[in-house]
């Protein structure tokens, strides 16, 4: 134990973290799987919860949450980073599951967009005014350094998705092979 309240459990080589549970009391995090140089490495599974009974927001997407919530990342690790493949998913039915770079999304993966409780409410399912079910549910595509960026596919609450394509986390319009910013 550390005196910040920090702890591990687990494996040790020379003074280094080879594999267990670490726990970090700053994040209120806890990490179970494999280290090297101390840092997370390889695959693993973490977990964070609220502090003090505090609604609180993940550091990965800035999502807000509930404050009997937990938070989960489940996959690879390099450096201490979501690194390679893995599946970030939040208390609400929010996810990310897809490949990682420096702990962002970064190629291929598929975001879950809405929040449980969004489902059948008219109200949430529409952007602008009712009549029209052009919220989207859920991302398919590519991404880069945490944006949506390249090809992809927004699925809609009604049941229909469009071909799309991203730049920076902007949507690219085409009209009549013409290319315009939305």
């Amino acid at each position: 134990m550390w005196t910040k309240g920090n702890w591990f459990e687990g494996n040790w080589e020379r003074d280094s973290m080879i594999s267990g549970r670490y726990f970090d009391a700053f994040a209120n995090s806890t990490y179970v799987g494999t280290f090297e140089q101390n840092k997370k490495h390889g695959s693993g599974e973490e977990t964070w919860r609220s502090q003090a009974n505090i609604p609180f927001r993940d550091l990965t997407f800035g999502w807000s949450h509930a404050v009997d919530g937990v938070c989960k990342y489940d996959g690879d690790y390099h450096g201490g980073y979501f690194d390679g493949q893995g599946r970030f998913e939040v208390p609400d039915g929010r996810y990310y599951d897809g490949v990682w770079r420096l702990g962002k999304p970064h190629g291929t993966g598929t975001m879950h967009l809405l929040r449980k409780i969004e489902y059948r409410d008219a109200s949430r399912m529409n952007i602008g005014k009712f009549g029209s079910l052009y919220r989207p549910n859920k991302f398919s595509g590519e991404w880069r350094n945490g944006k949506r960026h390249g090809q992809g596919k927004l699925f809609f609450l009604d049941g229909s998705s469009k071909e799309v394509v991203y730049n920076y986390g902007t949507i690219i319009v085409q009209k009549n092979d013409e290319v315009t910013s939305n």
